[in-house]
């Protein structure tokens, strides 16, 4: 199986926001500065901790995977509108189901899928019919919400549900609150017209970049790059970090005449990708041809570990060290909050475990 279609360098650096800790409110702010970071010698150790090796069937040979959540021993996983879960002890499929279809109970595509609160079953919000289709873990169809029209949808703590409402021009986006059964219950202005969100254990991009976690963080509609948190059921923006990019950073297109001039001046720009976890940034970039991948500390913005990728390697990996050996490894956009996760690739698994055909192994990387 090849690397490349598990995940590729574009998708690695296609990092969305992640675990934001839950009191924002005596928390200094931090300011990240990219100009000081570009051109970083390789610096830092991750301690690799194997949280699972998925096993291979017809139906569990992984191809572009993301991973949506786990609940307690289940790892959920989504793989191109198809959904498994594993157990995370054996390695074993728990059920995998594809319902892609224009009928009853099918989802024309798996956009946000998530873990049920239970676990026993999987949430999946289909942006073409706005709908949110219910399964258990093997696919049976249990129900199906209509979502009202709402633009993306994600879990909240305490079983509640959040949507962003589609935005007219001139109009700043508002964050709904629903319970389990999509009733409203609250409503957030966003002052911004991207949001990121996210829920603990469960993540997807799409769009607006959306993870889902136990708080809601928006980056506002400014081009400098500070984000914001909300915590569920709280009606205020708390300021959380800044990503200051410097003379990287992206012009706004809005001051430029024509689109050749704004191009122009984009050519040695920097968009910045991030997963923060705990107390830690994972940070993801492109510059002069190469893949960054940094790690910094949010309390005061100390470089902890540094990796880039050249261009004829992109695409296989960051090289780290398991239990004594030299892997390739690739970042997902996932954190619970204690940890990030990454892939060791299945050209790694391969020299590990001396079979072939098999699927890379999901690791919690802590640094």
């Amino acid at each position: 199986m090849n690397t490349k279609i598990i995940l590729s360098a574009t998708a690695a650096i296609a990092m969305t926001l992640c675990a934001c800790g839950s009191d924002q409110s005596d928390r200094p702010l931090t300011v990240i500065d990219i100009e000081t970071l570009v051109d970083a010698a390789d610096t830092g150790e991750g301690r690799l901790e194997m949280l699972i090796h998925p096993e291979v069937t017809d139906s569990t040979m992984l191809g572009i995977s993301n991973i949506a959540g786990t609940v307690g021993n289940r790892l959920f996983v989504s793989d191109k509108g198809q959904l498994i879960t594993f157990d995370t002890k054996s390695g074993r499929c728990i059920g995998a189901f594809n319902r892609r279809g224009g009928g009853p109970g099918e989802y024309h595509s798996a956009i946000q899928p998530y873990p049920s609160v239970d676990g026993n079953g999987w949430e999946v919000f289909d942006l073409i019919s706005d709908k949110l289709f219910r399964y258990d873990l093997h696919g049976n169809h249990l129900g199906t919400i209509d979502t009202l029209g709402i633009e993306r949808d994600f879990p909240l703590p305490g079983g509640y549900w959040g949507g962003l409402t589609h935005a007219k021009d001139g109009e700043e986006l508002s964050l709904k609150i629903f319970d389990r059964n999509w009733r409203l219950t609250d409503s957030i202005p966003s002052g911004a017209y991207y949001l990121v969100a996210h829920m603990g254990n469960s993540t997807v991009g799409m769009g607006a970049d959306i993870i889902t976690g136990k708080d809601i963080a928006l980056i506002q509609h400014e081009f400098n790059d500070t984000l914001y948190s909300i915590v569920s059921g709280e009606k205020n923006l708390k300021p959380y970090a800044v990503i200051d990019p410097g003379k990287y950073a992206i012009p706004d297109p809005r001051k430029y005449s024509n689109l050749d001039a704004w191009e122009a001046d984009r050519r040695n720009t920097i968009r910045v990708r991030f997963i923060p976890s705990a107390e830690q940034m994972m940070l993801g970039y492109m510059y002069e041809n190469k893949l960054y991948l940094q790690v910094v500390d949010l309390t005061d913005g100390t470089l902890l570990f540094s990796r880039t990728v050249d261009p004829d390697t992109r695409g296989k990996g960051f090289v780290m060290d398991y239990d004594g050996k030299e892997v390739l490894t690739m970042p997902i956009p996932y954190s619970d909050g204690d940890g990030f996760y990454f892939l060791i690739l299945d050209e790694s698994m391969s020299e590990l475990t001396g079979v072939e055909d098999t699927n890379p192994a999901i690791v919690k990387v802590r640094f």
